[in-house]
């Protein structure tokens, strides 16, 4: 690992310790780094903020549980990888869910999610003739329903197994993507 990585994850770590007994608005840079032992700096050079932190460290997470990125089979796969972070952060995940920045949660799942369903689009219906701004529009509104249904998921406690939880997706996602597909490729 390095040496920047060594410091990203000390920066990591610092920041989950504080968080541990501070709700997310009292968490600053200066008592990340003081807590790590580098100086403010060392913090900015890394990261932009503690948004841009709490971003790599998701990233960092996702990418260790599925070492081949999203290139799973299956999107369901890689959805139900990310869930299961989720609760292994459940404490984290709450935290954050709860913050002064409440849409925060919202972007980063959105932008995860969206990202799935384009690749699962491409991996299914191969090269296909969809201008990109549909394949766009197809992304962000089931991003937007699992999203939400996610954070139902955290907001009700995260008592549903991921499984049980991305077999409902797939049960709502699959046929209506395909017809979609179809739609615009032929429109």
């Amino acid at each position: 690992m390095s040496k920047s990585d060594l410091t990203k994850q000390a920066l990591d770590e610092s920041f989950r310790s504080l968080l541990a007994t501070k709700p997310l608005d009292h968490v600053t840079v200066t008592a990340i780094a003081r807590n790590c032992g580098v100086n403010r700096q060392t913090f900015y050079y890394h990261f932009h903020d503690v948004y841009d932190l709490i971003h790599w460290s998701n990233n960092t997470r996702i990418a260790a549980a599925l070492p081949g990125g999203h290139d799973s089979e299956k999107w369901q796969d890689s959805l139900t990888v990310i869930l299961h972070t989720l609760i292994d952060d459940r404490d984290l995940v709450i935290k954050l869910r709860h913050s002064i920045d409440s849409g925060l949660m919202h972007r980063y799942m959105r932008d995860e999610v969206g990202n799935l369903v384009i690749e699962a689009v491409t991996r299914e219906f191969g090269p296909i003739e969809i201008p990109e701004r549909d394949m766009v529009f197809i992304s962000r509104f089931f991003a937007a329903g699992v999203t939400d249904a996610v954070l139902s998921w955290i907001d009700d406690g995260m008592h549903e197994t991921p499984e049980t939880l991305v077999s409902q997706f797939e049960l709502l996602i699959r046929p209506d993507i395909a017809r979609l597909v179809a739609r615009l490729s032929n429109a």
